[in-house]
């Protein structure tokens, strides 16, 4: 499913460039301030912001209105007339002049779905023609024309001076960006903006249906959390363009009052486990994230705090609230983006591209620049285009995620297939030992004269196959016992077996000897001839003592180095002594060949042996011989010397 991300990628990205290019076409004419509206036969669609005056009454009724004198109405300088939130009740007034030959039925646009109440009042010379009353706080059916959008049907003649009144009152910012089209041009201009909404909601569905798809499918939280952002964001534009409202809930217009803040809950809940579980800012930035999640349990209390509180008093402090959050959020990603994480560069991107058009937004629905484009889908081209780059990040973590994973596999993959091999191995010789001892059983099988000795060889023959099998796998155990160059025990086994027998002889009452072998002047043959040459000198030596110890119970291991250990079981002081002669005489006489080059290495052996006691450390059987060994070392070499407590004496003297 991962494979398919960039072809929905680029399909969205073909959407909102449609969405772009159907948008931006036919935009109305701006009216300058301190003029009349002036409606002409070429007049489809005209823009009255700059045309509109305003000033607070409650208690006048339109009729007075048109009476008070022009020096107490402020105009509006931009093409939008945006005052924020405000607790008094307003009006609204401009002028409209009809030329001949003019279309007769033309639509007034407030373009804004979240005024609570709105009354229109179109007087002809003074004389009332038209009057309408709707809003957000009357069943929707309330409506002149039933749209998500206030939308009055207006019958203009020609040559004629027309005033139109508006009176909003509002708990919701006071933002009107009017329009004046005439009816089949709105007509077209309405299709139009139902098409880019189409294709901005479907958008927004096709991205929260595909991210709970693969959040099943993975089980992955980021998803998840992220579907649920659009998704919130989805409810979030159909709540405030009013269509929740026409098509869910047209009799109940308080929901419809505090819907949108509720929506801001998913949004804010879905950021935040979004950034937990992408960027796991709980641990790479644990202040920061401590501080965001009191800014998300703020926002709900405060999202509570609608019912009982009022209105624009708490909606100004939940947009500071999420200027604060957003902040630390931003501060969160340059951080992470600076330590070198993909995830948190491409998401700060998004959050740039987000921030960029929400300011051109502001700046083309204030007027401080025109664009009608901008003004009408500037925040949703900002909003689509942070969500694709959201799912980009997703998909690069994603991506990354199984990278990892498919090296541990093969990693895994590579170990097990070494040890199969092993084992193969293993098997193979066993299965040889095996056919080799079956073709012994069937050469013996032919030679025997009775039923009765049959039986017992063959009785015979398997206990020698089972002590065989279990001698190899006790071989097998071994091998990690050995010296890799010698073949010998090493000294982690020497140690063991010295433990052993050390408590064996002491519970036996008997002797227990211990030879330590030293090559005479080693460091002179690798000097001379190199550590190759060394290291066959040692295979040599550990050749000769193989030939000389017999008996089964003798251990023989390397030492360290050029040093070797003999532990002869069982054995006095004396017998001990004659071993060591032997090997010092042997390895005297013996000749070792290397590259045409003829060698003699003489050993010194230091002898010790103890018969365990009560309370005796096996340490002091292993320092005896080490000490005899100095001995013989300083006394000339190529000889045995058995400890004794002159050589104790002068080690210390030493």
């Amino acid at each position: 499913m991962l494979k398919n991300t960039s072809g929905w990628v680029s399909l969205c990205i073909i959407a909102l460039f449609s969405m772009m290019a159907l948008a931006s076409t036919n935009p109305a004419i701006t009216i300058g301030p301190d003029s009349n509206t002036q409606i002409t036969p070429f007049t489809q669609s005209v823009k009255i912001g700059r045309n509109v005056h305003y000033l607070i009454s409650d208690s006048l009724s339109p009729e007075s209105i048109l009476e008070i004198p022009e020096s107490q109405w402020k105009i509006n300088r931009t093409d939008t007339v945006s005052l924020g939130f405000q607790t008094e009740t307003y009006w609204f007034r401009t002028h409209i002049h009809t030329a001949e030959n003019i279309d007769r039925y033309w639509i007034l646009d407030l373009g804004n779905t979240l005024l609570d109440n709105v009354s229109v009042f179109i007087f002809n010379e003074n004389t009332l023609s038209q009057q309408w009353h709707t809003g957000d706080n009357l069943p929707f059916e309330n409506r002149p024309i039933q749209s998500p959008r206030f939308l009055f049907p207006i019958e203009l003649n020609p040559q004629q001076n027309y005033t139109l009144l508006l009176r909003i009152e509002s708990t919701e910012a006071i933002e009107l960006p009017l329009h004046l089209t005439e009816r089949f041009a709105h007509a077209v201009q309405n299709d139009r903006r139902s098409l880019v909404d189409g294709i901005f909601h479907g958008f927004l569905i096709i991205m929260t249906a595909y991210s709970l798809a693969i959040s099943i499918t993975l089980r992955d939280k980021s998803y998840f959390f992220y579907a649920t952002y659009v998704g919130s964001m989805l409810l979030f534009f159909v709540g405030q363009q009013g269509l929740l409202y026409q098509y869910f809930m047209p009799n109940w217009p308080a929901l419809q009052h505090y819907l949108i803040p509720w929506f801001s809950i998913g949004i804010f809940i879905s950021v935040a486990g979004f950034f937990q579980n992408l960027l796991q800012l709980s641990k790479n930035t644990p202040l920061i994230w401590r501080f965001f999640r009191f800014s998300l349990t703020l926002h709900c209390l405060l999202c509570i705090g609608l019912l009982f509180f009022q209105y624009q008093t708490v909606v100004n402090i939940m947009a500071t609230n999420v200027s604060f959050s957003m902040a630390i959020g931003v501060t969160a990603l340059i951080k992470l983006s600076v330590a070198g994480s993909r995830s948190a560069q491409i998401i700060l991107a998004g959050w740039s591209a987000l921030f960029l058009f929400i300011l051109l937004f502001v700046l083309a629905r204030t007027g401080l620049f025109y664009n009608a484009f901008m003004a009408e889908y500037g925040l949703r081209i900002g909003v689509s285009l942070e969500i694709l780059i959201f799912s980009y990040a997703l998909s690069f973590r994603i991506n990354q995620d199984r990278k990892a994973k498919e090296w541990a596999l093969n990693k895994i993959n590579e170990e097990r297939t070494e040890r199969i091999q092993a084992q193969d191995l293993a098997l193979q010789r066993e299965i040889e030992a095996n056919q080799a001892k079956e073709q012994t059983l069937q050469m013996e099988r032919r030679h025997r004269e009775s039923l009765e000795r049959i039986v017992e060889e063959r009785t015979s023959d398997l206990e020698r196959t089972l002590e065989d099998l279990e001698k190899a796998n006790h071989e097998l155990e071994q091998l990690s016992s050995r010296d890799a160059l010698t073949g010998l025990f090493n000294r982690r086994v020497f140690d063991e077996k010295l433990l052993d027998l050390w408590e064996y002889h002491g519970k036996k009452n008997k002797p227990l000897s211990l030879l330590i072998v030293d090559a005479d002047h080693f460091k002179q043959i690798n000097d001379t001839y190199g550590h190759l040459c060394g290291d066959k000198v040692l295979q040599e030596l550990a050749a000769l003592f193989g030939r000389l110890l017999h008996r089964p119970t003798d251990i023989v291991a390397r030492y360290g180095g050029e040093e070797f250990a003999v532990l002869l079981p069982d054995t006095p002081i004396e017998g001990a002594e004659h071993v060591a002669d032997m090997i010092v005489r042997s390895a005297a006489n013996n000749v070792f060949i290397w590259e045409e080059a003829q060698l003699r290495v003489t050993l010194s052996i230091g002898v010790h042996a103890l018969t365990p006691k009560p309370g005796m450390e096996r340490h002091a059987l292993v320092e005896g011989a080490d000490l005899a060994l100095y001995s013989a070392k300083e006394t000339g070499r190529n000889r045995h010397v058995k400890y004794t407590a002159q050589n104790k004496a002068a080690q210390a003297n030493r």
